[in-house]
């Protein structure tokens, strides 16, 4: 006789039709969220927590193994609930990603701290905490510089500055970005991706020399090079058969640009 596994889920996702993957594989479902999706048909036992709070999350869960209630595997859809489920799974003793490997993954100064360390060229970047830190680090770096929160999504916050009105501007804002619940005008409002994706103690401001665009000679496939050879040949004077009316036609991106999903 087969034992069923569970899964311990963290976070639903914005799209409650991902559950029905696990759902699908015959998985017994242990969703934890504040929220969950209308469809309980998708999971089996709901621990109903705030699933972006660590320890909220791992208090939620020892109580339902001390019932009984078992978990065989960690997951979760929702990049902001990443730390929670690597601290989960971490103490349980089950595979995952590490919480060393997570905090590499969310909080950007460690990412380049670590991208340094495996000799991939990163801009200079510091990190602050108060606008004269900022303004210091002005002085050392040079403008133009990225302004940026230490860890967000969607790249909230990101901003090019020029000059010390910009930087200050930059700063505040960034430093302001995790107190508001959401952006309301009228009856439209949205939530404060910051407040989704905040990290635990990664809430600094960082502040990078600016990168701008480079043409790399080794790579055969760029804009610049196909648009010239788009120009070459459309430049030239057609014969009196091949004219045509229609305007040429431009290369296509090398890269298609990635489509935006709807949730």
């Amino acid at each position: 006789m087969s034992v069923s596994r569970t899964l311990l889920l963290i976070a639903s996702s914005a799209n409650p039709e991902l559950l029905r993957t696990p759902r699908d594989l015959g998985l017994d479902i242990v969703l934890s969220t504040r929220t969950p999706p209308a469809d309980a048909s998708l999971y089996d036992i709901h621990l109903d927590v705030d699933e972006f709070d660590e320890e909220a999350v791992l208090s939620a869960v020892r109580a339902h193994l001390a019932d009984g209630g078992r978990v065989d595997a960690v997951a979760t859809f929702h990049e902001g609930a990443l730390h929670v489920a690597a601290r989960v799974a971490a103490e349980l003793g089950l595979p995952g990603n590490s919480v060393e490997a997570v905090r590499a993954m969310r909080d950007k100064f460690v990412t380049g701290r670590r991208l340094e360390e495996a000799g991939v060229p990163t801009p200079a970047t510091r990190i602050v905490t108060t606008y004269d830190q900022a303004l210091a680090t002005a002085e050392e770096l040079g403008y133009p510089l990225v302004l940026k929160p230490q860890a967000s999504g969607a790249s909230q916050g990101v901003t090019k500055v020029v000059d010390e009105e910009q930087l200050r501007a930059a700063f505040e804002n960034i430093a302001g970005i995790y107190d508001l619940d959401s952006f309301d005008e009228g009856d439209y409002t949205v939530p404060n991706v910051a407040r989704v994706y905040a990290y635990p103690d990664a809430k600094g401001v960082l502040v990078q020399e600016y990168v701008g665009a480079r043409s790399s000679p080794s790579t055969s496939c760029t804009a610049a090079a196909s648009t010239a050879r788009w120009a070459s040949t459309t430049s030239r004077t057609p014969s009196r058969s091949r004219t045509s009316s229609r305007a040429p036609t431009p290369p296509r991106r090398c890269c298609p640009r990635r489509t935006r999903r709807p949730w």
